[in-house]
């Protein structure tokens, strides 16, 4: 059926038509001219069966453009869903001239928000829980909407929204129409059917032969360590272009960008520590193509809707099989073919057939030939294989449990048995140990600077030099030193090419301020611990009676 048989507005079916869209999903043919008819919805649909513009055309059709207060509510779980919604609010609306549609969501600034709600927008798009505040703040009148709709109610569900969106629908207008869009129907989700609509129609959409994306699903089996060199390889041999990696955690996720950056592959993340301004950033990239690998977990990537995405991995099995269906249908977007691999190590052999069970389908096991993975973890800054030493137990008897390593002395990078002496070897680089050079305070030519990021924004030693390497095109050989802390991190550059730290901007969404810092104290070595100070520990400040605080017991 095509759009030109509703009952619309022609300015709404202009949009419809410079969109892109001609004839009508299943979704859009079952529920558009119910809702026209004022009716309450709801509709289970995977994604991309088109229920966005499902909801969004009646809800057009319904604006009184003469009035000037909130008469559509659309709440979504996530910034980018509701930044989506708005987008193609936009583009189907656009021939409506004094149509306003606001955005709210956290990460933005309030002032912004306060600044745009005093102009009477007609449409609000947002997250439940800004809603809510604003609702709190008084800053936000839902009384007069016409109709509300709840767009993937089912993860507002998993996110902990239900009490918000309880709250939000208890001060709209009770005469409203609602519109329920989920992927599944959970019962928590079927109880606000019953508590907030009247008698709504039950729609179940599925693709038609014409819609149903062509995704040719694989999983590999590979150790933790090799995921990254697998993925490398697969996308090298497809020649893949737009891929798109999630995982479980945002921690990962930060991890794995410096990782392919190494490998002088454009990549970035998107992630909840990123603020606003950096995610419209990187999505932006993204779809530019001037990032080629986008690193997302599951709540962070609701909403993603970009065209041309080659591939999608699965670096971590998904906690729930849910967000499977979810990651994979970010790839074969509009009717072009795709690809899914998940990434299954021994221990996790049962989740391949959990996954089948949930698509009804079988999966491709993809055998990934021509991949050194000893090299890899050797040459990379991976987690690697236990390497085994001789081993010699402790004296407390043949019995007893406790086991160490005794390593070579004569091994490149092992350590001598004597804790401390000058003849002790250097510690081979690690992620997540500072680097030690012989005596970075020796070296005349080299300056020491500080930089304002560090392990809590995801650095860590071997992606502060990544950095350096690629984006400031330093030489490795001037890079003399490179200590990563919590909050901060310094690096020694030598002299030579220390204008090239200029081009040290962004680091992970952060904005980068380098600062000249002073040379090593010469009283500690660079690998040693603090030597203990008698005097200085027992030099401590009395505690006066009556202070609040208990003296300590020494």
């Amino acid at each position: 059926m095509n759009f030109s048989v509703l009952k619309i507005n022609n300015l709404i079916l202009k949009g419809i038509e410079d969109a892109g869209y001609t004839e009508m999903t299943d979704i859009q043919q079952s529920t558009i001219p119910v809702a026209l008819e004022h009716h309450d919805i709801v509709a289970q649909a995977p994604t991309g069966t088109g229920k966005t513009c499902a909801f969004i055309v009646p809800t057009l059709e319904q604006v009184d453009l003469t009035k000037h207060e909130v008469q559509i509510l659309v709440i979504c779980p996530t910034r980018e869903l509701a930044l989506q919604i708005t987008d193609e609010y936009k583009k189907i609306g656009k021939h409506i001239a004094q149509l306003k549609i606001l955005t709210i969501f956290g990460g933005q600034k309030i002032d912004r928000q306060l600044k745009e709600l005093k102009k009477l927008p007609q449409i609000i798009v947002g997250t439940p829980g800004r809603i809510l505040d604003h609702l709190e703040r008084r800053s936000l009148n839902l009384t007069k909407v016409k109709m509300a709709v709840l767009d993937e109610a089912d993860e507002m569900l998993d996110m902990g929204f239900i009490r918000d969106i309880d709250k939000i629908l208890k001060t709209t207008n009770h005469e409203r129409q609602t519109i329920l869009l989920s992927a599944t129907m959970p019962k928590p989700i079927l109880d606000i059917t019953k508590r907030y609509q009247k008698n709504p129609q039950w729609f179940k959409a599925t693709f038609d032969e014409k819609e149903i994306p062509i995704i040719k699903q694989f999983y590999i089996h590979v150790n933790e360590s090799n995921k990254v060199k697998v993925i490398e390889k697969v996308i090298a041999d497809n020649k893949f272009y737009l891929v798109l990696i999630f995982t479980n955690t945002r921690h990962k996720a930060k991890k794995l960008v410096f990782q392919f950056r190494n490998d002088h592959l454009q990549a970035d993340a998107l992630h909840s520590d990123l603020k606003q301004n950096a995610r419209e950033r990187v999505m932006r990239a993204f779809r530019d193509g001037k990032i080629q690998i986008l690193i997302a977990t599951d709540i962070a990537a609701r909403g993603i809707d970009v065209k041309g995405v080659d591939a999608v991995f699965n670096y971590d099995v998904p906690k729930n099989m849910e967000y499977y269906v979810h990651r994979i249908g970010r790839t074969a977007r509009a009717k072009a073919p795709g690809s899914a691999y998940t990434l299954i190590s021994s221990d996790l052999q049962g989740n391949i057939r959990t996954i089948e069970r949930k698509i009804n389908d079988k999966l491709i096991e993809c055998k990934v030939e021509g991949v050194d993975f000893d090299a890899q973890s050797n040459e990379r800054g991976f987690s690697r294989e236990r390497e085994s030493y001789p081993r010699k137990r402790f004296e407390g008897g043949e019995g007893h449990s406790h086991k160490r390593f005794e390593r070579p002395d004569n091994r490149e990078g092992g350590y001598q048995n004597k804790r401390f002496g000058a003849d002790k070897p250097f510690r081979r680089h690690d992620d997540n140990a500072r680097t030690f050079q012989q005596d970075p305070r020796s070296k005349a030519d080299a300056k020491r600077f500080f930089v304002n990021i560090g392990s809590d924004q995801g650095v860590d030693n071997q992606s502060l030099k990544g950095v350096l390497l690629k984006e400031c095109q330093i030489s490795p050989e001037n890079i003399k030193d490179v200590w990563v802390k919590e909050g901060f991190s310094f690096v020694e550059i030598g002299n030579s090419e220390l204008q090239k730290l200029e081009n040290l901007k962004e680091i992970n969404g952060h904005r980068i301020r380098v600062a000249e810092a002073k040379p090593r104290s010469t009283e500690r070595s660079s690998g040693g611990p603090r030597p203990f100070n008698r005097e200085r520990s027992n030099s401590r400040r009395p505690f006066k009676s009556g202070s609040g605080f208990k003296k300590p017991r020494y």
